[in-house]
């Protein structure tokens, strides 16, 4: 947890928390005033300074609770939107493997509110604990000049009740978080295409310039509890009565009473919220250790961006989902092949790309980059039908961070065959790809994807098999694009249509889950 409380901007929490305690001491001088003016020697002149004093303390806990409700919300909002960009990049750092295997929409829902509840254990710190023990140390010494045993009392008394709601909030409260985050979710949930178009640093700094779209909801609205507070009006009623035994003046009493009814605005409130505070917190710790158990074997990933020639030797891969293996004795990669791997579906050509691109963990054999077993990952571009596309503009989708002008995108667009598709988006390149609003069928997605890999300008390219998505046009469209734009770069196509071929002068065969060289075509 530590490691995340450091990353946080304390200048800002230190002055929230600051402005918090100002106010509630404010209050709680006004009680105490009371107590110092209203007694025995209380004279008309001490009654003016008392109002004097209350004027001055009233004051400046409107002051300050104006300058805390300035700043509170942006410094919240600063907290939270932090603590989500640190576990964004501790998801960065997943072995691709494991991320590629993990659930990413139940990975999402712990990161919105493990987000959620640090935010509101910082708030509850700042605006319930600290003032409550300040709160409770000051009624603790002003009722032990009455009664030590009632102040004793007072506080056995506390921490039953607090036991008593600990367990009642516990079994029947329902936890109630409000994070908003629609980026963020939408970036875990489709975080594989992040990771095989090695897009992280874009992601990063997308969610970082999408911060004032978050919004967080820290609830203080919790339920009614009639015992709880009936049992506080009883333990009240009895401190009062015992002032008329303990003092004969009733202006002394007058003055104990008003410090009593000041003072007790304020406990009740922040004695009812202690709770649910606490249990926030222990939450809070809970959550982390889900999300730390995902994240103990992270390792921050070398990339590899050149290369002369890639190995894949003595390969050997065991499937999970089928009792079979992927073998592949020798693959080589010059710098600007073209190849493309030829099979029937269910192969293993697939699996095959996934390795290269980190995906699949290796069960036996190396993969080689320039003689070098390889450490780390290679910057690739892994294009495949499954890739998603994010809840950016269209424009955003295809360039990635990237700079490329409208009419190259809007030429590509044409190229690909979407000018149709395009022409019926509401706002062109403006248009947001919320699949939830935008249809966008499998064709659609794969000719999207062609287009932002080419945007993405990478060294290798990974082109997965599109199955039977692409109809005899398209696939000529797509061939087209990969001939044209890719001709100087390195890429591995696999298919099990031959109109690949043409496009490709080194070929292999896939049979019986073993990859096979075939003769190189001139």
């Amino acid at each position: 947890m530590k490691d995340i409380i450091n990353k946080l901007n304390k200048k800002s929490i230190e002055k929230v928390f600051l402005l918090k305690l100002l106010i509630n001491i404010f209050w709680f001088g006004i009680a105490i005033l009371f107590i110092l003016f209203v007694n025995e020697d209380t004279t008309k002149s001490s009654l003016i300074f008392l109002s004097f004093m209350l004027i001055i303390f009233f004051a400046g806990r409107l002051f300050t609770k104006k300058k805390y409700n300035s700043i509170k919300n942006d410094t919240y909002y600063d907290i939270k939107h932090e603590i989500e960009l640190f576990l964004f990049k501790r998801i960065g750092d997943i072995k691709r493997n494991k991320i590629y295997e993990t659930n990413k929409e139940e990975l999402s829902r712990k990161v919105l509110q493990f987000t959620f509840n640090l935010t509101k254990m910082i708030y509850d710190i700042e605006s319930v604990i600290i003032p409550l023990c300040v709160s409770y140390i000051i009624i603790f010494i002003v009722t032990a000049k009455i009664s030590v045993i009632f102040a004793i009392l007072l506080t056995i008394m506390i921490i039953v009740l607090c036991v008593f709601r600990y367990n009642n909030i516990i079994s029947n409260d329902s936890d109630s978080w409000v994070n908003y985050n629609d980026l963020l979710k939408d970036f875990i949930y489709k975080f594989n295409t992040i990771k095989k178009l090695n897009i992280f640093d874009y992601c990063y700094k997308k969610l970082d310039e999408n911060k004032d779209s978050n919004l967080v909801v820290l609830r203080e609205d919790y339920n009614e509890d009639t015992f709880f507070y009936n049992a506080l009006y009883i333990y009240g009623f009895i401190i009062l009565s015992s002032l008329f035994i303990r003092f004969d003046s009733f202006i002394v009493i007058l003055g104990y009473m008003c410090f009593y009814a000041i003072m007790a605005i304020k406990f009740r409130g922040l004695i009812y919220k202690l709770v649910p505070s606490i249990k926030n917190i222990l939450n809070t710790y809970s959550n982390y250790d889900e999300l730390e158990n995902i994240f103990k074997d992270n390792e921050e990933t070398k990339m590899i961006s050149s290369f002369k020639n890639i190995t894949l030797k003595n390969m050997l891969y065991e499937c999970s989902d089928t009792p079979c293996s992927i073998r592949v004795d020798n693959l080589e990669i010059e710098k600007g092949d073209e190849i493309i791997i030829m099979g029937k579906p269910g192969q293993g050509k697939s699996t095959i790309l996934n390795i290269l691109s980190g995906m699949y963990e290796l069960s036996t054999g190396s993969i080689n980059v320039d003689g070098e077993e390889l450490k780390g990952c290679i910057d690739l571009a892994h294009i495949s039908f499954n890739d998603q596309v994010f809840n950016l503009t269209l424009r955003e989708n295809l360039t990635l961070g990237m700079k490329v002008s409208d009419e190259v995108i809007l030429q590509y667009i044409d190229e690909v065959g979407l000018s149709e598709w395009f022409g019926l988006l509401g706002n062109g390149l403006d248009t947001v790809l919320d699949q939830k609003y935008i249809e966008i069928n499998e064709e659609e997605l794969i000719k999207l994807n062609i287009i932002r890999g080419i945007v993405l300008d990478k060294n290798l390219y990974l082109i997965d098999d599109f199955g039977e998505y692409l109809d005899i046009d398209s696939e000529k469209k797509v061939a087209e694009m990969i001939k044209k734009y890719l001709r100087k770069k390195t890429f591995i196509i696999v298919a099990h249509k031959p109109i690949f071929t043409t496009i490709c002068k080194k070929h292999y065969f896939i049979k019986n889950h073993t990859l096979l060289e075939k003769e190189t075509l001139l």
